[in-house]
């Protein structure tokens, strides 16, 4: 993960709710879809060790915020 682009982040919001997770069916697809709505790739999709080693992705949009994706 970009720990930079998610220090700026918390560091702009303070100790607030900074990020949403959705649960997807495909993360290679919800990561080409949330790209048309200008969403950019803050962390890879990677294997996360609390979640099973399910894939997950954070992306970031200026208007939305920090998402996390999270593969079935």
């Amino acid at each position: 993960m970009e720990t930079k682009a998610l220090y700026n982040i918390l560091k702009k919001n303070g100790a607030t709710l900074y990020h949403i997770c959705y649960e997807v069916d495909n993360i290679e697809k919800s990561i080409t879809e949330l790209k048309t709505k200008h969403f950019v790739i803050v962390a890879n999709p990677a294997p996360a060790i609390a979640f099973n080693l399910k894939k997950v992705c954070f992306l970031y949009n200026s208007y939305i915020g920090l998402i996390e994706i999270l593969e079935k």
